[in-house]
């Protein structure tokens, strides 16, 4: 049976009904939808005014979502993969975005900090459950002049739940579903005085869908706060024990006739904790001018079992931040003025028994600028810049000293066409620092891949793109950018053993997204993304970069039938995505399509649902990987389901 073409003829015969609808309901009447304007998390914008394809993932929206986890979600978002090579659950996803693929480019923030790691550059989002998120902001397209080096793709801010009234409250809820799956969380907060709280905790185990693929953690956070006439003082805690199994890639026999199993030449245990501290302070000294200040560290250490030995991983890492925002007249013109500094250092200690210690510890220096003011009529200028400096101290059998430095400008005219419609084209420069792993990758499958004289990737970017509301039955955004990118830093297998190398890269793309506000109770959404990401010298010119879909389609319904029943169908196709290591383009590429979907109950203060995902049982992947000329799978849960309850007091 073809489910594809049989969800494709449901959907738009229900999108072609929306439209019947709209003549005799009431269209819904949607909440505007803003943004953290400043760096460091203290206003917000209409997201109508910023010159950026922007998705804001309201906790309502997270809630109907039939994804558990911080990544699932971000991958049914246009323009965004969250490739997994453990099995998933998303403990071993990597966040990718606008045709960076096998590398990260992506700044990832919760409130306003940013969390890589400091070896990899990807940022590990399992100590986040979805229940104490708030909301979840998506900038795409180059980010460096707000968000420094690294974010040459955009950049994700997740927001975790505070406490906003002076009622207590608190929830607890619990969860079954396929493969052993159990979860548990309690919460509660309130307000007394000038003093407010927020506490959780979560534990989370799953057996896994493959032979030694499970996962089991406690999480525990707490936001207490001080809030006063005119700002406000928080103290954010996380921390985390997670312990996670990654059964390893299978070739293609194997995979054919029994994908449940793991190899055990192959397969990696992980545990790890983690502990997250902040302290950000708020003042609004006038209507128009806000000091923020952070003060944060964070520690993680990894304690990494596998076939071919072990190691101990410790990252502690440490650094403040400071902004003002200032609205002043200037020439008789309105002015929106941010400056501001931050000054981040990491550790990156990886002892291991067999293949090589290796060492990184770096410091970075960034001063950044940034102001809007309308030009004429319904025109705006947003223009800023960012300069960083980092120094590393590298060893890994040897010692390498590498400074480098950056400067990420950005500039943007933002245009009002008519009263639902603005439209607007960037111009920018963004770059990304080798990560320790370029440089120094030391690994039980490879040893030692070492290449200390990789240089900053170079990112110049257009984007012009399109924003509109209310426009027929619809709201929604059309973008298109083409980037040109100088040394972008890819894994050349056919390089000796194999090693980080620089090369030329160009990338193009369009992102097309809708979603319909023709009727409370029936409302599709949708999108589509086209990107074409090509080496552009040597060797490799003209082939498709490893990971990177040339087509993503995400789609789906919800359905409200009444104040208390809720129901969302949603699918992701991916089509034509490379593998790992094959730069040559002579593998067959990867390709899925996933139907998911929901059932909500909340009636009073209790709440009921039920998730299924993968509806069809697809056969698929997420992370394809080759060797040698020979393709390897990492195969993704078949059909799953899950059901729970939450109960708020």
């Amino acid at each position: 049976m073809n489910f594809d073409r049989i969800y494709y003829i449901v959907v738009h015969s229900l999108l072609t009904a929306s439209f019947i609808l709209n003549a005799k309901e009431e269209a819904a009447e949607l909440d505007p939808v803003s943004i953290t304007a400043a760096r460091l998390q203290g206003n917000n914008r209409n997201i109508k005014d910023f010159p950026a394809n922007i998705t804001v993932i309201s906790q309502r929206d997270i809630e109907l979502s039939s994804a558990s986890s911080v990544s699932e979600i971000l991958g049914q978002q246009i323009g965004i993969i969250t490739p997994d090579n453990g099995g998933g659950r998303g403990a071993f996803s990597t966040i990718r975005m606008r045709g960076f693929g096998e590398k990260p480019a992506v700044a990832i923030l919760v409130d306003g900090i940013r969390v890589e790691d400091s070896g990899t550059g990807n940022a590990s989002l399992k100590d986040l459950p979805t229940s104490e998120i708030e909301r979840i902001e998506i900038i795409r397209g180059s980010s460096s002049a707000n968000y420094g080096e690294g974010a040459i793709a955009g950049a994700i801010n997740i927001i975790t739940k505070s406490r906003k009234n002076n009622a207590f409250s608190s929830s607890i809820g619990t969860e079954i579903g396929s493969y052993g799956l159990h979860k548990q969380h309690l919460s509660g907060g309130g307000m007394n005085g000038n003093f407010a709280y927020r506490l959780s905790m979560n534990r989370e185990k799953w057996d896994g869908w493959r032979d030694h693929s499970g996962h089991e953690a406690w999480l525990f956070s707490m936001k207490p706060e001080y809030i006063y006439d005119t700002g406000r003082l928080t103290l954010n805690l996380r921390h985390s024990e997670i312990v996670d199994e990654n059964p390893g890639a299978l070739d293609q026999e194997t995979w054919s006739t029994n994908p449940w199993v793991s190899d055990p030449t192959k397969r990696t245990k992980y545990d790890s904790r983690q502990t997250h501290t902040s302290l950000t302070w708020i003042s609004n000294l006038s209507d128009a001018t806000i000091i923020i200040a952070k003060l944060f560290g964070q520690h993680r250490e990894s304690d990494v079992n596998s076939f071919w030995g072990n190691s101990k991983i410790e990252q502690p890492s440490r650094g403040y931040a400071f902004e003002i925002s200032i609205g002043k007249n200037f020439l008789d013109l309105p002015h929106e003025l941010v400056i501001g500094h931050e000054l981040v250092t990491r550790d990156y200690n990886n002892i291991a028994e067999s293949w090589g210690d290796l060492f990184i510890n770096w410091k970075n220096t960034g001063f950044f600028v940034e102001d809007r003011f309308p030009l004429f009529g319904n025109t705006e200028l947003k223009t800023g810049f960012r300069y960083d400096n980092r120094d590393w101290n590298i060893f890994a059998g040897e010692r390498w000293d590498k400074n480098g430095k950056a400067w990420s400008p950005k500039l943007s005219l933002i245009q009002k066409l008519y009263e639902n419609l603005t439209g607007w084209v960037s111009l920018s420069r963004s770059f990304r620092f080798p990560t320790g792993d370029d440089i120094a990758y030391s690994s039980n499958l490879y040893g030692s891949t070492s290449n200390p004289d990789l240089d900053p990737i170079d990112a110049k970017t257009l984007e012009l793109g399109f924003r509109f509301s209310d426009v027929g039955l619809f709201n929604g955004s059309i973008t298109y950018y083409l980037g040109k990118i100088k040394d972008d830093i890819v894994f050349d297998p056919n390089s000796g053993w194999g090693e980080n190398i620089n090369h030329d890269t160009k990338r193009q793309g369009v992102e097309i997204s809708l979603r319909s506000n023709s009727s409370k109770s029936f409302q599709p959404f949708g999108g589509i993304s086209w990107t074409q990401s090509r080496f552009r010298d040597g060797t490799y010119d003209n082939k498709d970069l490893p990971l990177v879909p040339l087509w993503q389609l995400t789609g789906g319904i919800d359905f409200h039938f009444n104040d208390s029943w809720s129901v969302r169908l949603e699918n992701l196709k991916i089509k034509e995505q490379t593998a790992i290591n094959d730069l040559q383009n002579n593998l067959p590429t990867n390709d899925y399509f996933l139907i998911n979907g929901s059932v909500r109950y909340q009636k009073d203060d209790l709440g009921l649902f039920l998730a299924i995902n993968n509806l069809t049982d697809e056969e698929y992947e997420t992370y394809p990987t080759s060797s040698g000329g020979v393709i390897f799978r990492n195969p993704a849960p078949g059909i799953s389901l899950r059901t729970g309850l939450n109960y708020k007091f």
